[in-house]
């Protein structure tokens, strides 16, 4: 701590009366003062706090979202079900969905980490059980496998698998990703535009802190979507020819967070609208490390 010194000369003179003499003494006293201690900034970061859903399809719905003190996203609450994730060293080992009103299981995910700490594969009864496996270069996914049980993950059966195409060396904006069936042939393919501001940020930091891969409609299921698609367009069964099967409509607030998400789908033969979603975000700021 810096101290200031601050110097008072107190002089106390004392006389002493005698025939002979007089005497004067001088005393010295220094007092210290501490200097207040500078505030350190705190850093926050904006969390998604709550989502308002309206979809022309299934209604409307609020989904709140739960942190625990390291900011690691513990819960999403909606009307009739609770997702919770439980972690290990910052790291998901387990999703589950609980209905709100009897309590019972109705979805569970396990997720395994290979030696670099990256998601190596999950298996999950979503719907039917599957099993995704994961393949990559570098940190990034080259190509996902999914099996339909661990036993055909073990003997290297798989159903399907996607390989991921970015857009540059960089950037983890995945443009196209090509579906192979299980004798390895091309099968349909879809392409993503991306917003072109740099600006523009994931739809709160638990996308970051998830920290889990596409994979199929499970990273969606979530509300998060990779740095902000403008438009997804995919090839129908027996042809080449891209179609535009959903386009995104975004509001932001000052900080360049999404603030409402709107996305239009349309039918692969008419090009119809046949539903719409409309997501409304509020968030929280939240201290960081």
């Amino acid at each position: 701590m810096k101290k200031i010194g601050l110097l008072f000369l107190l002089t106390f003179i004392m006389i002493s009366c005698s025939s002979d003499e007089s005497s004067i003494e001088e005393v010295v006293v220094v007092v210290e003062e501490e200097e207040e201690e500078e505030e350190i900034p705190i850093e926050t970061r904006k969390f998604i706090s709550k989502i308002y859903y309206e979809s022309s399809e299934d209604g409307t719905n609020i989904f709140n979202y739960n942190y625990d003190g390291n900011n690691n996203l513990t819960s999403i609450e909606r009307n009739e079900n609770l997702v919770s994730f439980f972690y290990e060293e910052n790291r998901i080992f387990r999703m589950e969905l609980t209905d709100n009103e009897t309590g019972d299981l109705v979805k569970l995910v396990s997720y395994n980490y290979n030696s670099d700490g990256l998601l190596d594969f999950y298996e999950a009864n979503i719907n039917a059980p599957r099993v995704v496996k994961y393949i990559y270069e570098g940190d990034r996914i080259v190509r996902y496998y999914r099996y339909s049980s661990m036993s055909e993950l073990n003997n290297d059966n798989y159903s399907f698998y996607n390989d991921l195409i970015y857009n540059d060396d960089t950037s983890n904006n995945v443009i196209e990703f090509k579906k192979h069936n299980f004798e390895g042939l091309e099968t349909s393919r879809s392409t993503r535009s991306f917003n072109e501001f740099e600006d523009k940020r994931y739809f709160g930091e638990a996308a970051e802190l998830i920290n889990l891969p596409y994979a199929d409609n499970l990273f969606e299921s979530f509300h998060y979507y990779t740095n902000n698609n403008l438009k997804a367009w995919r090839t129908s069964l027996g042809s080449d020819e891209l179609i535009l099967y959903r386009e995104y409509f975004y509001e932001y607030d000052e900080d360049g967070y999404c603030t409402q998400l709107s996305l239009v789908y349309y039918s692969n033969g008419s090009g119809d609208i046949y539903k719409t979603i409309t997501k409304t975000y509020e968030y929280i700021e939240l201290e960081v490390n």
